[in-house]
């Protein structure tokens, strides 16, 4: 569980700035959903065709997908997999679930870069030390570029290492 804030009295959501992305759902769904149906990105919409996938496919990505969002608060130990199982997402042709994908991860992009400048103020924000968010992109690409095995004894040895830091600062105390 991790810290969460509450901005007002007459506002119930909780915010975090680790996970606050949950928030703005509603309307990233939306963008994609239109994104999609204008075909706004030609090789994407290019793919589609060749592959037969038509709107009622994407529209049971987009109906899949979120779904896949609201059914995460149904069962709190249910795993993302089985929800994604259960909403019928692995039911959806893969051109289309690639699709709903990449519009996506557009649309994230696109917040992302619009929070950054938006979030900066005075030359203080969350992309502060460029240094730290280059470690972050070459982390993650060798995390992806790493076998499965690999990342797993990697994960291992990083939760191993997060343990002993643990213990190791209670001691001190």
């Amino acid at each position: 569980m991790s810290l969460n804030a509450q901005l007002s009295q007459n506002d119930p959501r909780l915010y975090n700035p680790n996970r606050d992305v949950a928030h703005c759902f509603a309307t990233v769904a939306m963008e994609v959903a239109g994104r999609l149906e204008d075909g706004r990105w030609g090789v994407v919409t290019e793919y589609l065709k060749e592959q037969g996938v038509d709107m009622d496919d994407l529209g049971a990505a987009c109906e899949a997908f979120c779904n896949f969002v609201a059914g995460a608060v149904d069962e709190p130990d249910e795993k993302m997999t089985d929800v994604l199982h259960r909403v019928g997402w692995f039911d959806v042709p893969e051109p289309a679930q690639l699709a709903y994908m990449a519009y996506l991860g557009t649309v994230m992009s696109g917040l992302f870069f619009a929070g950054a400048r938006e979030a900066t103020l005075g030359g203080e924000g969350p992309c502060n030390d460029l240094r730290d968010l280059q470690a972050a992109g070459r982390e993650a690409h060798q995390a992806i570029a790493q076998s499965g095995l690999r990342r797993a004894f990697g994960r291992f040895f990083s939760r191993l290492k997060q343990a002993w830091s643990a213990l190791f600062g209670l001691r001190k105390k």
